[in-house]
């Protein structure tokens, strides 16, 4: 038997940048769930307050590493858990 290789790292959401506007979900990805324990308010980026009903989470056990949800998402906080973005992407510029 040979070994599996994981070719591209799991992807994970950064809390603090997920508006909880639920789009990766729409994706279907079964590695994609929903966290409603972290309902409440978030800062944006321009330093504004917003309340949000939750955040979506990826299990990394389940996640392959397409980056499907890392292109979907408008406020960059799907990200890799190196510094390498997922094959064939390139690093968002802020």
């Amino acid at each position: 038997r040979r070994a599996i290789e994981r070719y591209n790292p799991p992807l994970f959401v950064d809390e603090n940048l997920c508006t909880g506007c639920r789009q990766c979900l729409e994706l279907g990805c079964p590695a994609i769930y929903w966290d409603s324990s972290k309902a409440g308010e978030y800062t944006t980026k321009e330093g504004k307050t917003k309340k949000r009903k939750g955040v979506s989470k990826i299990n990394d056990l389940l996640c392959n590493g397409c980056g499907l949800c890392y292109q979907v998402c408008k406020f960059d906080a799907i990200k890799a858990h190196t510094e390498v973005p997922p094959k064939g992407f390139k690093v968002k510029k802020e």
